[in-house]
């Protein structure tokens, strides 16, 4: 029988002879790493209990958070809009429009490299690489109508894989049975988040026209900017697989490796070889179809309402103030 004191075994992988020619550390993200996989009889529902209330503490709270303030950052333009974005930049035509297209655009085109990347390297690390929130803070120095489209662009590219990525992360840390309920714990944080920080701009704005010092509309997207730069901290220690999180034990990652194994992910929690049985298999499944449509159906309308509805209220007789919590609850949809 081993003594208590002996050292665990080894939680990573053996190194090859071809990791040695290139090392990704080097490049500050380091390639998805395995970890040798408890069995799920080494351990009692209690202790998977009791782990499931610390990931719980550590995971929710950070998606929860950083979805929520995600949603409002693309769709803050609206709010800019409302508070003279469009006549101090000399906005014309179709330009506003443009603004919201090249946005998803750029989110189609980016979802390739940016979920080979969530799956090749520290998923951690990817994610907060890519809400740094840079774009948005850049966008309260724009001076015309380029210079905002080239930023929309960019903002549109690097939120592309935040949806993604925390489905990744509540695949790898939650058995499937617990995917729905966290899922659409940290997915109801758009509403929340765009009703208590439309409130919170409602304020900022109030005091940015009372000084003057500055426009609305740009101080607008510093906040959302600083407060998305802020959470993306926090995501760098908190956000990644069981393997490589810093807030658990060697056996806490080997228990929860192994609380997952039902779902028949394998210890490699990001396979990389590519398999078209997967592909052929998956248009057979009626969900994707289902799923497909609901998500294509329900955008359709929420990219406009989203868009144009602020400055909707304001055809209709409101002022500014007034239609800024006019378009408080329908968030709470």
């Amino acid at each position: 029988m081993a003594s208590p004191d002996a050292a665990p075994p080894s939680m990573t992988r053996p190194e090859s002879k071809d990791d040695s020619k290139h090392d990704e550390k080097d490049l500050g993200i380091e390639p998805v790493t395995t970890i040798e996989m408890g069995r799920s009889d080494e351990y009692t529902e209690e202790d998977y209990k009791k782990l499931t209330r610390k990931i719980d503490r550590y995971l929710i709270p950070t998606m929860f958070f950083m979805y929520g303030i995600q949603q409002t950052d693309k769709t803050s333009i609206s709010i800019q809009a409302l508070f003279g974005m469009n006549t101090e930049l000399g906005l014309h035509g179709q330009q506003y429009q443009w603004l919201t297209t090249i946005f998803y655009i750029t989110y189609l085109v980016g979802e390739f490299p940016s979920t080979w990347l969530l799956q090749r390297y520290n998923l951690g690390r990817v994610l907060t690489a890519y809400m740094v929130a840079i774009c948005l803070l850049c966008i309260s120095a724009c001076n015309n109508w380029a210079q905002l489209m080239a930023l929309r662009a960019l903002q549109g590219f690097f939120e592309c894989n935040i949806s993604p990525g925390f489905l990744l992360i509540t695949g790898a840390w939650y058995r499937t049975s617990e995917h729905a309920q966290r899922s659409l714990f940290w997915q109801s944080s758009q509403g929340f988040f765009t009703i208590t920080c439309n409130l919170i701009l409602y304020g900022i704005a109030r005091h940015a026209v009372a000084k003057g010092d500055i426009a609305a509309w740009r101080t607008i997207s510093l906040f959302l900017g600083g407060l998305t730069l802020v959470g993306s901290i926090f995501c760098y220690f908190v956000l990644g697989m069981p393997q490589n999180v810093p807030w658990l034990t060697e056996t806490e990652k080997r228990m929860a490796i192994a609380r997952v194994s039902q779902n028949q992910i394998g210890e490699e929690t990001a396979n990389k070889a590519w398999n078209w049985d997967h592909v052929w298999e998956s248009f057979k499944d009626p969900q994707v179809y289902f799923g497909f449509f609901n998500t294509f159906l329900a955008c359709i309308p929420n990219g406009g309402i989203t868009t144009f509805s602020s400055l909707l209220y304001v055809t209709f007789g409101f002022d500014t103030w007034q239609s800024m919590l006019w378009g408080l609850p329908r968030n709470g949809e």
